[in-house]
């Protein structure tokens, strides 16, 4: 799947979902030069609802997960106020999205202020954390 038809499918989420994606982007071991051939493309973008579905009193998802085709595409979205959420406990997924070397789409002015809000050094207690929990899942899940 090329560049187009993943933003052309990001297009349609925001059509079927009615939401605004602001920024979407490669993740995981192929966004960072790791990967095995059989490994598939995760591809995470952040999102937000119409102004009314936050006043409203009614529990919404705040999260949107696809399956782009049979193997390799991976699509998973975070809505705005789950990611402010991450993004103050430092979660490392979140830092990654953030920078990622290959963004398939970016409201520059939303991203910029984002970015902003990184510090040059997470916290490192939580990041860390969250880093020990991944190692672990990932070496118990290859036993």
């Amino acid at each position: 799947m090329n560049t187009a038809s993943i933003r052309s499918r990001l297009r349609e989420i925001e059509r079927t979902h009615d939401v605004r994606v602001f920024y979407a982007g490669e993740s995981g071991s192929r966004a960072w030069g790791l990967a095995s051939p059989d490994n598939d493309y995760d591809i995470l973008f952040l999102y937000r609802k119409k102004h009314e579905t936050y006043l409203s009193p009614r529990k919404y998802s705040d999260t949107l997960q696809f399956r782009l085709d049979a193997d390799l595409h991976d699509i998973a979205g975070w809505d705005v106020q789950k990611a402010l959420l991450l993004f103050g406990k430092s979660n490392g997924a979140f830092l990654e999205w953030l920078h990622s070397p290959f963004v398939y789409c970016e409201d520059e002015e939303v991203m910029s202020l984002w970015r902003a809000l990184v510090p040059d050094i997470p916290r490192a207690k939580p990041l860390a954390g969250y880093s020990l929990r991944m190692a672990r899942k990932t070496w118990l899940g290859s036993l």
